[in-house]
């Protein structure tokens, strides 16, 4: 539901899985001892492939025997192949475009120089548009979700007669790729397809959420909105679509768009709050009943939506009761997946708490949370799990123990290459040396880290001149994330939406410095 419903990138999962097979794959390769590893063509390998062999490249550790040749044909792959008609062409650019801003990733990342000149006569990956049954909706998701948006493009390129799901799926993959502009095209072209009126509202909700989360174009979303309303109002009794829960969907759009108005216009947010209570209010009314996958779906989105709109208000009690009753841990106990929608769900009430200002209800969750991911050999979650828990234990003046947290995340960071974590657990390790009167164990961390790493915990001058003033321990207390662009390598749109909701100010002039461009 979630791949055909939202425009943001949810891919923790697949990131996940990318970690755990470059894994097994570096360990392999460390066991064999002096290998040479050789990758015919980078242009030609899929993308999953692609991020695994450079994921087990860069965890190689430092002593490793392995060595890696990266060749690149000179006629670049994927411009290689010459398709039929202009719309294949034009998927071929689009899927050549996108491969070689991952290559130019790759090689910032793994500071290699590819060699031109593919080896042998045969590629691994995919020498023209690809022969997979991916016009049903699980097919063309699969993609989404393992990001192999490559093939998506070339499957778009070989499609001769588009369906309207055909123009959905391939808007997805588009914005995805931050193509948004490609992406409206996709739907109104789809839109001007589909029969039912509940398949056109669906489009033009898409639409809109590209249009305010993705352009800022307030305007242009709430027109599309309008819009899909009526074509909602004009339903024929035999649409086979559910007309209560697109429009549901509608109001959802609108309470956030509703916060947008306030945010974007530098007004105070609590203008806003009547408005979007309303919308969410009416939108639930609207899907109470039934049990299909798709009305549970929305009433999960809507009750999260419900408590972080009672969080930017400051209702913290409110909000922490949505959650629980939302995400109680009786459903959870009843998946079987080694306690880690458990650990999820303990993330979101302790972030929540920690946040409102109650870090020591906060720490016993986070610790369970903690304790749950690493007992279910999860190093990349247990790692980010630990800056919260750390986070919490050093607000909560518990220096010892947050020390100990401390140093065993930034081992795990350096170790999984996480430049993100490293510098929130260096920066809370520091701080409690800081504490605990060893200002010379502080700057020799921050020395070490700045040197060999290039994670400058303060600015380099500063750092010279033994000035640790400008060291900022870490501070934010959050559920395990839904993304880690730091492992799938795709990166993640400028602005988060959800955090200019809540009024961060760094994503708060990110968006007017978008706005204005």
């Amino acid at each position: 539901m979630a791949a055909l419903r939202r425009v943001s990138r949810e891919s923790a999962g697949t990131a996940l899985l990318i970690d755990t097979a470059a894994r097994l794959v570096a360990d392999a390769l460390e066991w064999l001892g002096p290998v040479a590893v050789v990758t015919p063509d980078t242009t030609r390998i899929d993308r999953p492939s692609l991020k695994v062999l450079a994921r087990a490249c860069l965890l190689a550790p430092a002593d490793s025997q392995v060595t890696w040749i990266w060749r690149q044909s000179r006629d670049g792959g994927f411009n290689a192949v010459t398709q039929d008609n202009v719309a294949a062409d034009a998927f071929g650019r689009l899927a050549a475009g996108s491969r070689d801003d991952l290559l130019a990733t790759l090689r910032t990342i793994l500071r290699v120089t590819p060699v031109n000149g593919a080896v042998g006569t045969g590629t691994a990956g995919m020498p023209g548009p690809v022969r997979v049954s991916a016009r049903t909706v699980a097919g063309a998701c699969a993609w989404l979700s393992t990001q192999n948006y490559d093939a998506g493009l070339w499957w778009a390129g070989g499609l001769t007669d588009p369906t309207v799901d055909d123009h959905r799926l391939i808007a997805l993959i588009l914005t995805n790729l931050n193509l948004h502009d490609q992406a409206i095209d996709q739907l109104q072209t789809g839109h001007a397809k589909a029969r039912h009126a509940t398949l056109r509202a669906h489009l033009l909700y898409m639409q809109a959420l590209i249009w305010s989360k993705r352009k800022f174009d307030l305007v242009r979303s709430e027109d599309c909105i309008a819009r899909a309303h009526q074509a909602l109002d004009a339903a024929l009794a035999d649409d086979p679509g559910d007309v209560a829960m697109e429009r549901a969907w509608l109001h959802n759009g609108q309470a956030m768009n509703a916060l947008l108005v306030a945010r974007f216009a530098g007004r105070p947010v609590a203008e806003a709050f009547p408005l979007s209570y309303d919308h969410l209010t009416r939108a639930f009314a609207g899907v109470t009943r039934g049990h299909t996958p798709d009305r549970t779906y929305l009433r999960f989105n809507l009750l999260g939506n419900m408590s972080n709109l009672m969080e930017i208000r400051g209702e913290y009690a409110v909000a922490l009761d949505l959650l629980t009753k939302t995400f109680d841990e009786d459903l959870t106990a009843r998946i079987d997946d080694g306690g880690l929608s458990r650990a999820a769900q303990l993330c979101m009430r302790a972030g929540l708490m920690a946040r409102s200002g109650d870090p020591a209800s906060a720490l016993p969750l986070f610790t369970t949370a903690h304790q749950l991911v690493a007992a279910a050999n999860r190093p990349l979650s247990a790692e980010i799990l630990a800056r919260s828990l750390g986070a919490t234990q050093l607000r909560l003046g518990l220096v010892d123990q947050a020390r100990t947290v401390f140093t065993q995340g930034l081992d795990q960071a350096l170790a999984q290459r996480g430049a993100a974590g490293a510098r929130a657990h260096g920066a809370g390790l520091a701080t409690c040396h800081l504490r605990q009167g060893r200002p010379d164990q502080a700057l020799d961390l921050v020395m070490r880290l700045g040197d060999e790493d290039g994670l400058w915990l303060v600015p380099p001058d500063a750092a010279h001149a033994r000035d640790l003033s400008a060291l900022a321990p870490p501070s934010s207390f959050s559920s395990l994330p839904t993304s880690l662009p730091e492992i799938d390598l795709e990166g993640l749109h400028g602005v988060s939406i959800a955090r200019v909701l809540h009024g961060h100010s760094d994503d708060l002039g990110r968006l007017a410095q978008a706005r204005c461009a």
